[in-house]
């Protein structure tokens, strides 16, 4: 079960959140620039 949840390692927080945002496309449908706007 926990290897399934395991996200890997990041560098920091604001890189955790990134590479989650990016690998899920969470921002592929926000305009450029609103998703300019969100702070990780």
């Amino acid at each position: 079960m926990f290897d399934d949840a395991y996200r890997g390692e990041a560098e920091s927080e604001e890189d955790y959140a990134r590479e989650m945002v990016e690998d899920n496309g969470l921002l592929n449908e926000v305009p450029g620039a609103v998703a300019q706007l969100f702070r990780f």
